[in-house]
């Protein structure tokens, strides 16, 4: 029984299912007779266990496991596994320092295993990354790619390369290092991502309709993907920040109707107002302007478009109305910076109607 449910461990592990996993390899490592009759599978239940650990984000448990497993290990090529394993956790649980100076360790050793030896590149990488220390996080992954020039999992390596060289805003570098991981690496698990910073570098590196295209190409084959709001938002700014305020307009359209509770949504009928702004179709700004508000009255931007509907009808000379929104203004946000501007638009506004009442009583 005790080793069917190890079995049955295992294969959560591979599914995925890391709770129903920790549950079962749990229980074998805490048999006595599992333990008795299987000694030599203990530390490889001990190893899954830890695995899941990882995934589960347990970080006093997984490190406190690791850490036994490393100092159990009878070989070097364990240690470098259960080193590797605990790089990558420390690297996820945040603790950035500890997670490179554990790779380091890792790639002191004489005999080490491949796999984790790549691993404890790619942990190491990000976090220098995360620490802002951009030139050793790219010197880290050219290194691993050098030492292991052919090794199926230069995959992770190759992506982070260019995705480094973008979160340091080397997008020319950045833009040639996703470009060369897409060709290398057609199947890649990390295509959906590396075509996504691919386009971003693009319009980095000023090449908007080339980024517009490869954005649409994204958007065609990953229409689910967690990214697909931000994609659709890049291909709007990209008209805006080009001047294409048309084809903005009707991008940021398409995104809040398409995307309505992506985070990006507000933004989008926001600046759609400001597209036709610019195109000289105020009132079709002020028709998104109020659209925002009414469906996203708790955002920023909603305070920012109440605002400016009051600005737009006092230019207009529209005062009763530009009255109205200035105090709906200061109603619906009242913790605004601008609520004291407000208040004295107010006032100037109510003299403004006071006095107009008193020349129609005099008429």
């Amino acid at each position: 029984q005790v080793q069917a449910r190890y079995g049955r461990g295992l294969i959560y592990c591979e599914m995925a299912k890391y709770k129903e996993a920790a549950d079962d390899l749990q229980a074998c490592i805490n048999s006595a007779v599992f333990q008795q009759v299987f000694p030599a599978l203990v530390p490889q239940a001990k190893e899954k266990l830890a695995f899941s650990y990882i995934n589960l984000g347990k970080k006093k448990e997984g490190s406190q496991l690791l850490n036994e497993l490393v100092a159990n290990a009878s070989t070097e090529l364990d240690k470098s596994k259960y080193l590797g394993m605990l790089t990558e956790f420390q690297y996820r649980s945040g603790e950035y320092q500890k997670s490179i100076d554990v790779a380091k360790q890792v790639l002191a050793l004489t005999q080490k295993d491949e796999y984790s030896t790549i691993r404890s590149y790619v942990a190491m990488s990000n976090s220098y990354g995360n620490l802002q220390q951009h030139d050793k996080a790219i010197a880290t992954l050219k290194e691993a790619g050098e030492k292991f020039p052919g090794n199926s999992y230069l995959d992770e390596v190759f992506f982070g390369l260019g995705k480094i060289y973008y979160n340091a805003g080397d997008y020319k570098n950045g833009s040639d290092a996703l470009q060369s991981h897409l060709q290398r690496f057609p199947a890649s698990k990390f295509k959906e991502d590396a075509q996504y910073f691919y386009a971003l570098s693009l319009y980095q590196t000023a090449k908007a309709d080339e980024c517009i295209k490869l954005l649409r190409e994204f958007l065609s084959t990953y229409p689910s993907s967690k990214r697909a709001g931000a994609a659709q938002m890049q291909i709007a700014e990209t008209y805006f920040n080009t001047t294409r305020f048309e084809d903005a307009a009707k991008e940021y359209q398409l995104l809040y109707r398409k995307y309505p509770q992506d985070e990006n949504a507000a933004l989008a009928i926001f600046n759609e107002g400001w597209s036709y702004y610019q195109l000289q179709q105020q009132q079709r700004m002020l028709e998104s302007f109020k659209n925002l508000v009414i469906k996203h009255p708790t955002t920023k931007v909603a305070a920012d478009a109440q605002f400016a509907i009051g600005d737009f009808y006092y230019n207009q000379k529209l005062y009763d109305s530009a009255l109205t929104a200035y105090q709906q203004f200061v109603t619906s946000y009242a913790s605004d910076a601008r609520v004291e501007e407000a208040k004295v638009l107010i006032k100037d506004l109510s003299q403004i109607e006071a006095y107009k009442a008193y020349e129609a009583a005099m008429a």
